[in-house]
């Protein structure tokens, strides 16, 4: 979209060849909401505020202060570099946790090979030398008996928690708690603390450069 407002595009001619180029069927959809609106005489800004679920309040009022500065351009220069800095930054952190959530699969995995498969079977062993087991065997044995009981119990608690926990934390207050939770977690927390900043910062510092004032 730079690009083409740069080489001296009009606006309507630069969105009819987004519409074009664009394969996802619903942000195809947004661009012909966008250009239909700006044909009947809205600026892009405002056609763009239309549309809040694909584009935020920072998107809208960059473009509205380079509309205003007549520096549309140099503004969608500098937005689609921030957003291209911000999904670099995305897929490091994505890239990162990979390890991390492999290893706790793996163990999940083994905790449950353990339970349903290994302890029954050393279980039967150990029945037929009639001797009395120690403690921590006897527990474990226990435990896999549970889980081989009453598995579904258990499965059935899982979902109601998961449906539970994507409901609350759709919430403000529970989006509020989860973030509290994530920044006293050791390590995890200073890169979430440092992450905020981060875009804050970056965020901040091109909202200024666009023109706008400290307080907008």
């Amino acid at each position: 979209m730079a690009t083409m407002v740069g080489a001296g595009l009009p606006i309507t001619r630069a969105l009819e060849i987004m519409v074009q180029q664009t394969e996802n069927p619903k942000f195809k959809n947004v661009l012909k909401s966008v250009l239909k609106s700006v044909e009947a005489g809205k600026t892009l800004s405002n056609s763009f505020r239309e549309q809040d679920e694909v584009f935020d309040s920072i998107t809208v009022n960059l473009i509205e202060a380079g509309e205003e500065s007549g520096n549309l351009e140099v503004i969608l220069e500098r937005l689609a570099k921030e957003l291209e800095e911000s999904q670099a930054l995305s897929t490091k952190i994505k890239s990162a946790m990979i390890y991390p959530i492999i290893i706790l699969l793996v163990i999940i995995a083994v905790i449950l090979m353990m339970m349903f498969v290994l302890v029954p079977s050393m279980a039967e062993i150990y029945k037929d030398f009639g001797a009395e087991l120690p403690l921590i065997t006897r527990v474990l044995i226990g435990m896999s008996d549970f889980f081989l009981t009453y598995w579904w119990g258990m499965l059935l608690v899982v979902i109601i928690l998961g449906v539970g926990a994507k409901y609350y934390l759709g919430t403000e207050t529970g989006k509020n708690n989860w973030d509290k939770i994530i920044l006293k977690i050791p390590v995890v927390g200073n890169i979430a603390e440092k992450m905020q900043l981060s875009q804050f910062t970056r965020i901040l510092a091109l909202l200024l450069s666009s023109g706008l004032s400290i307080i907008k």
